[in-house]
């Protein structure tokens, strides 16, 4: 995981966002990670990210504020801008660094 993720322990991964696995990626089968939710109208499975318990943290979340699924990590993750303006938005709103 990059420094700035490091630096606010992960803040984006524990604030309830829907992460969403789409058929294509590599982690839209594995149930240690991501669970179908529902079924969408068109009819395809809209499987999502599982949370650590409290409905809030991404299950891949670790314990110093590492992503540990950073290589397979979701799409939707992975064009989420790190240091970019809606962290740090989110940063100042929730009062990290």
């Amino acid at each position: 995981m990059e420094e700035p993720c490091l630096s606010c322990r992960g803040h984006c991964c524990k604030v309830g966002f829907i992460v969403q696995v789409m058929p294509n990626e590599e982690l839209f089968n594995d149930e240690r990670y991501v669970h179908q939710a529902y079924d969408v109208p068109n009819g395809v499975p809209f499987h999502n990210m599982k949370s650590n318990g409290d409905g809030y943290t991404c299950i891949a979340l670790g314990e110093r504020g590492e992503c540990t699924i950073w290589d397979k990590r979701p799409q939707v993750c992975r064009e989420f801008d790190a240091d970019g303006e809606r962290c740090k938005a989110l940063r100042k709103e929730y009062g990290r660094p």
